[in-house]
């Protein structure tokens, strides 16, 4: 059965876990994303990566603030086996339209879990203090 799109569209919430496949085109193929703002008929995501060593050659070499990389410990809640980062430096924006197709082609696939309040929180204030993301998109952060 085809879901129709204002059903699909309500399925999409803040703070779950999405796994954007390699063949996603948003994104960071093949990496998990966590819907940070859900605004209208738009979407905003942050890629995740588990590659500690990856992070810490980043941190080392571009000066950017930690706080905008926070680090999310394993938990029942959120569903992560792994110390998952959040590269809040980069926020993608999608349109409901081009994520309900995502889905509905399997390019992109929601995940058990979801994030607290006190992670998201940690989320928004990486996005807040990040020094590459617009101001337009920090303001929807309050």
């Amino acid at each position: 059965m085809d879901l129709p799109i204002a059903l699909l569209e309500e399925l999409v919430a803040e703070a779950e876990i999405y796994y954007f496949g390699k063949d996603a085109a948003i994104g960071v193929p093949d990496h998990y994303h966590i819907c940070v703002k859900k605004h209208g008929k738009m979407y905003l995501f942050t890629a995740c990566t588990s590659q500690i060593d990856t992070i810490y050659r980043y941190l080392s070499h571009s000066g950017t603030d930690p706080n905008t990389i926070p680090c999310l410990s394993p938990n029942a809640g959120n569903g992560f086996r792994v110390l998952t980062f959040v590269n809040c430096n980069q926020v993608y924006e999608c349109e409901s339209e081009e994520m309900v197709d995502e889905i509905r082609s399997g390019r992109v696939r929601k995940e058990e879990g979801n994030l607290s309040e006190e992670e998201m929180l940690m989320l928004v204030k990486g996005i807040r203090l990040s020094r590459t993301v617009s101001d337009n998109i920090k303001s929807l952060f309050g």
